[in-house]
């Protein structure tokens, strides 16, 4: 399943069989695409989307200690640790091991690459800052080549084809636009915005939950492929620049980065929300 996909899951339609039917490669795929779209509507519809345990992001200086080997970091980095989260079509999506993106490189890249998708943030106090969000998306990685049967018309003797599909996952740090520079860019929309005050508020929420959503706006990623809306927001990214007046995208000395997540959509298990009930 491509990441910009957006119809998954498919319509629910089962493989009838019977005896001495034909068989080719389509109805075992429908009979996979039925199993693994209604698991999805059961996350999406039912849990929701965004993460379920751990991919929290940390930002970490140059001289500060890796925990693995004890180490001074040489570099600047993101880190994002292992977890598992659901994104907006239901589909899981596991990072099993923690992941690194070294700052002060990708920024020196945005900068020389892309410097029109970037406007910084201005907090009005003279303080500027480069504003970058981080989302998780689901991808299909084709593995196992095999021999096999040319696919349409393609004539050939040789073809192969991947015997296998592994769930993965793509992370990006993507630069946001301020515009105007006073105002930060949105977070990605949330299903239910506000709790429901009372039960007539949340029969209209729901009622008004099945009907396919609006666009959300997200930015396009890797500056040339199209957007993702089925991505889970996981943190923003705050790098600060040099003050105004100056307009350049040159770093503060003080090298300060910080990441806010209180923003994040989560599908908390339900044994932790059992820990927000009184005790009897």
């Amino acid at each position: 399943m491509n990441p910009t996909d957006a119809t998954f899951p498919p319509a629910p339609a089962r493989v009838s069989y019977h005896e001495g039917m034909l068989l080719d490669a389509t109805d075992f795929q429908d009979e996979q695409g039925y199993h693994r779209g209604q698991l999805a509507r059961t996350l999406q519809r039912l849990h929701g989307f965004g993460t379920v345990a751990g991919l929290q992001v940390w930002h970490f200086p140059v001289g500060s200690i890796r925990a693995e080997d004890n180490q001074p970091r040489t570099e600047e980095e993101l880190e994002i640790a292992p977890g598992l989260a659901v994104d907006r079509v239901g589909r899981l999506i596991e990072v099993p091991n923690s992941r690194c993106l070294r700052l002060a490189r990708w920024l020196a890249f945005q900068t020389a690459q892309h410097p029109e998708k970037i406007a910084p943030f201005n907090d009005g106090a003279g303080g500027r800052f480069l504003v970058g969000d981080v989302f998780l998306s689901f991808l299909d990685c084709p593995q196992g080549l095999r021999p096999a049967f040319p696919e349409g018309a393609v004539d050939a003797t040789d073809a192969v084809v991947a015997s296998r599909t592994r769930d993965f996952f793509q992370l990006v740090l993507e630069p946001r636009r301020c515009d105007p520079d006073t105002t930060p860019p949105p977070v990605p929309a949330r299903r239910f915005p506000a709790a429901p005050a009372t039960r007539r508020a949340l029969l209209d929420a729901l009622y008004a939950a099945y009907a396919p959503a609006p666009p959300v706006e997200y930015p396009v990623l890797f500056g040339d492929q199209p957007a993702d809306p089925t991505a889970v927001f996981l943190a923003r990214v705050l790098v600060r620049l040099k003050d105004a007046p100056d307009t350049t995208l040159d770093r503060h000395a003080s090298g300060a980065a910080a990441v806010e997540d209180l923003d994040r959509p989560v599908v908390p298990p339900a044994d932790a929300l059992l820990t927000l009930l009184p005790a009897p």
